[in-house]
């Protein structure tokens, strides 16, 4: 964790108001979206990607790509629906 992390996290520590913790929780999840979106645009049908699951890491490749998911096809036949902000391109 670099020190940038932590000093937000000590912030978020000294939060007296939820109205305050509220609109953080807000910027986090829009942060979040952000960087799905990124993922997903970056990404096309047939791309090699990986990710981990209980299984360990699994490598496949995309064949349909939505808005907060990706479909991909493991080297086993197996189908994985897998949200775009666990996926890395191969």
């Amino acid at each position: 964790m670099n020190a940038k992390l932590k000093n937000l996290i000590e912030g978020i520590g000294s939060i007296e108001t939820n109205e305050d913790l509220s609109s953080i929780i807000v910027a986090i999840k829009n942060q979040q979206r952000y960087l799905s979106r990124k993922t997903s645009s970056m990404l096309k049908i047939g791309d090699r990607v990986t990710f981990n699951s209980k299984r360990g890491q699994i490598i496949g490749t995309v064949l349909k790509i939505n808005t907060k998911t990706i479909h991909v096809v493991s080297v086993s036949g197996t189908t994985w629906r897998v949200s775009s902000t666990l996926i890395q391109k191969a």
